[in-house]
């Protein structure tokens, strides 16, 4: 083992002091600097910062961006761009990618860790196969297209992305809630199945609670389109989460599926796609069988996954641009759709910031054709507070936040900041905890559980999930309602299924409630946590549960994929290391997790909100982007 330079030892020293650099990543630095002693300061900074930076989600580091600045916590300044890229170049280390090293330096002054940099090339290149790729020929569906699709002549969104997703292997589209991206996916199989006796679908989500509420959208949208009663028996099919449709086995931490074993379907469709991280992508689209459609759906405006990467929405980013191109207009012509040169609007969506909504006929890059950004919402009607709440959030309009939360005009949504907080939030907690506690049957406390949840941006802190949850249980205790104060298996309990088990059908994101039986003796009774089936409620012996937690709240990530009638929003105390996390896409996630109707039993908002509404309006500053070159590789891809 080589031994360190003393200064190159007090470097790491200083950078331990750093909250945001863990024990992994000083280990890293530490052994290439050992293999690099001449340039150790140089790869040290670069290791540490990398690793770091992985570990909160970004693939990789633009260092213009952290050049010459402070590293944060620790009393260390970065090098400057050109001198630290000219070491890092003549690193033995690190590589441009040509040659396998620990670290890629990218042209564009990009640093990865190099498994990071080759699954996003690997991703680039799949998907630039895709979209480059020819579809179904326009003419052998137009008649059918136009059955499905009436109002296409208008420049119905819904149209457009269809239209790219059959002229493509790949289509992206993406949309706020209630914007009609499962409507459109619908049809859109519905197309594929009329045209293909023999095509077979998969249908896939990152939650198992995502998958459900997929397999039922498709059934209900399915049962009111114009197609035989045998597309419509085909349309029936199961979603599943990623993992299950990937066969991802936990003991290898390994993917089943790859090119040796492909996905048994022609055409694959996820939704709930902004969850999904860059690994995961990677496997996914290794997996896809030669010929084999992709449809991807989701919020690019969310919260990005829990791991690396964002890769929705740099799919999206992408495919922003204000122009057609030729081929696609020919394309959209033939099966009579207008494309937006004729209506004045963008293929992407709405024009970026800054950007005039005016398209050009031009040659655009093809990621250009495939997505297609769905814009008017059919759950928030547009003068709704949920609906101008999410809009302002979405578009950073920090005073647009501010007068939603303060005109008082919003019957759906208020903002409150009360001086006893704990006491306004069981006042709002109490009838649904009651409901609960003294549902008579398992859907009866199902209904219960589904309807109101309460969403914190951490776990920690005074007003985090673990705070929340020990309130609610703290006075369902002191109210009577449970009845052994020390029994975790209190009848009522809410169980969020924290990780997939294949083997008992429950998935990560599920929720259930504890049941005992007989009220008489609710306590001395051996407890089962009961779950929607597809055949009706089914129990699970408490001993068989796979991980798990309380879900009175829950944190606003967990909450992706899901709705609810009744949501509370629990901010962080000003000031705190909490509140400093707020972001634009966090309290977006958690602003379109109301239905945006007030519960049946309630004349009450369908979202309130327990903290300042200056705190709403700053977290509409703060875009969390996370690093990347993927958006980059793609914009690069000529159109086909």
């Amino acid at each position: 083992m080589r031994t360190l330079a003393p200064e190159t030892t007090a470097l790491l020293d200083a950078l331990a002091e750093s909250e945001d650099v863990a024990p992994i990543d000083l280990a890293l630095a530490r052994m290439l600097a050992e293999h690099d002693p001449e340039r150790a300061r140089e790869v040290a900074l670069a290791a540490v910062l990398v690793s770091a930076m992985q570990r909160r989600g970004h693939t990789a580091v633009e260092l213009d961006a952290w050049a010459g600045e402070p590293f944060p916590g620790a009393a260390v300044r970065l090098p400057e761009t050109d001198a630290w890229v000219q070491r890092l170049n003549e690193s033995p280390v690190v590589s441009d990618g040509g040659t396998v090293a620990p670290l890629v330096l990218d042209g564009d002054g990009r640093l990865y860790l190099y498994r990071l940099w080759r699954a996003e090339g690997r991703v680039a290149s799949r998907i630039a196969e895709l979209v480059g790729e020819s579809g179904q020929a326009p003419e052998a569906v137009r008649e059918t297209f136009s059955a499905l699709f009436p109002e296409a002549g208008a420049g119905d969104r819904q149209a457009l992305a269809a239209a790219g997703a059959l002229r493509h292997r790949m289509a992206v589209v993406a949309g706020g809630p209630g914007t009609g991206k499962t409507t459109t996916v619908a049809k859109l199989l519905a197309l594929l199945l009329a045209a293909d006796p023999d095509l077979t679908v998969a249908l896939a989500t990152p939650t198992g609670k995502a998958s459900n509420r997929l397999t039922e959208s498709i059934a209900s949208r399915s049962a009111a389109l114009p197609v035989s009663d045998d597309v419509r028996q085909r349309l029936a099919v199961e979603a599943v989460t990623l993992h299950r449709l990937l066969k991802y086995s936990p003991t290898r931490r390994a993917w089943g599926r790859g090119p040796a074993s492909p996905i048994p379907a022609d055409v694959v469709v996820v939704d709930e796609t902004s969850m999904a991280d860059l690994l995961m992508f990677d496997a996914l689209l290794a997996s896809l069988r030669p010929g084999a459609r992709l449809v991807l759906l989701g919020d690019a405006d969310q919260l990005p996954s829990v791991g690396v990467g964002a890769v929705f929405g740099d799919l999206c980013e992408a495919g922003a641009r204000d122009a057609v191109g030729p081929g696609f207009q020919a394309f959209c012509n033939a099966l009579g759709v207008t494309t937006p040169e004729a209506s004045g609007d963008s293929a992407s969506g709405e024009a970026p910031s800054g950007h005039t909504s005016g398209v050009s006929l031009r040659e655009p890059d093809a990621m250009a054709d495939a997505v297609v950004r769905l814009v008017v919402s059919h759950r928030f009607a547009a003068d709704s507070g949920i609906g101008r709440l999410a809009s302002a959030l979405r578009d950073g309009d920090e005073a647009g936040v501010r007068d939603v939360l303060t005109d008082g005009a919003s019957g759906d949504v208020v903002c409150l900041d009360p001086a006893d907080r704990a006491e306004a939030i069981w006042t709002h907690a109490e009838p649904h905890a009651r409901a609960l506690c003294t549902a008579s049957t398992p859907e009866a406390a199902l209904s219960a559980a589904a309807a109101f949840r309460m969403l914190a941006p951490t776990r920690g802190g005074r007003w985090g999930v673990y705070a929340l949850n020990r309130l609610v249980e703290r006075r369902l205790s002191e109210d009577g309602l449970r009845l052994s104060p020390t029994d975790p298996w209190y009848h009522g309990r809410p169980i969020l299924v924290t990780e997939n088990d294949y083997d008992r059908d429950l998935f990560n994101g599920d929720v259930g409630v504890v049941w005992r039986p007989s009220a008489e003796a609710r306590w001395r009774q051996r407890p089962v946590v009961v779950f929607e089936g597809k055949d009706g409620v089914r129990e699970v012996p408490v001993a068989q549960l796979p991980e798990h937690e309380t879900a009175w709240a829950m944190t606003i990530h967990k909450s992706q994929g899901s709705e609810f009638d009744d949501v509370l929003l629990v901010l962080p105390t000003p000031g705190s290391t909490q509140a400093r996390r707020l972001s634009r896409q966090l309290v977006y996630t958690a602003v379109t997790r109301a239905k945006g109707t007030a519960p049946e039993a309630s004349s009450g908002p369908s979202l309130t909100i327990l903290g300042a509404a200056e705190q709403m309006a700053e977290a509409a500053g703060v875009a969390e982007r996370r690093a990347s070159g993927l958006a980059a590789r793609l914009r690069e891809m000529p159109e086909r």
